[in-house]
């Protein structure tokens, strides 16, 4: 499961956009995309350094 932590609060969201490990490199451009956080609702960039797997 592809997860992002919102910077804000520290709540780990589901990424709003799946893909596969070998997808999200560093030629995947995923950044201008963004998602607001589960939580406390802080809109979250989609970026490769924010994005794990988990």
């Amino acid at each position: 499961m592809l997860m992002v932590k919102c910077p804000e609060c520290g709540h780990e969201n589901t990424a709003s956009i799946q893909m596969p490990p070998e997808t999200l490199s560093a030629d995947s451009n995923v950044s201008g995309n963004e998602q607001p956080c589960e939580k406390c609702h802080a809109s979250i960039p989609l970026s490769n350094e924010n994005l794990y797997y988990k």
